[in-house]
């Protein structure tokens, strides 16, 4: 079994699990990414995906990651790229002043949890 049929399997998978049993949390997907950023031609890899896999498709456009996304309701399905390789990055002639952060010392916390959630039950005592 190849990498895309373990993911639509385990997809199917969620959704009958979700489906038989109803008193299971729904989760908060968001949005399921792939990544092309191992293609030789990025922008033309995305532009195939927009013409063969059917639309609509919307772009996204974050700091450094430029996607093209579809939505299926309670989540949405992005193609990830990074910026530089689908935009170009031209200097405007402006600046900007970005302030230097005052050092400041904050604590640092370790986190125990007691108890197993997962453990079973102790057996009562008769």
């Amino acid at each position: 079994m190849d990498e895309r049929e373990q993911v639509i399997g385990s997809l199917r998978a969620v959704a009958d699990f979700l489906e038989q049993n109803p008193s299971a949390p729904v989760p908060h997907i968001g949005e399921i990414t792939a990544f092309v950023n191992t293609v030789e031609d990025v922008k033309g890899e995305l532009r195939r995906i927009v013409k063969e896999v059917p639309g609509p498709w919307k772009k996204a456009v974050m700091e450094s990651f430029y996607s093209i996304v579809k939505d299926f309701g309670a989540f949405t399905y992005e193609v990830t790229a990074l910026r530089h390789q689908v935009c170009r990055k031209i200097e405007t002639g402006e600046v900007k002043v970005i302030p230097a952060q005052e050092e400041k010392v904050v604590p640092k916390y370790r986190w125990e949890c007691d108890d197993s959630l997962l453990a079973p039950d102790p057996e009562p005592v008769s």
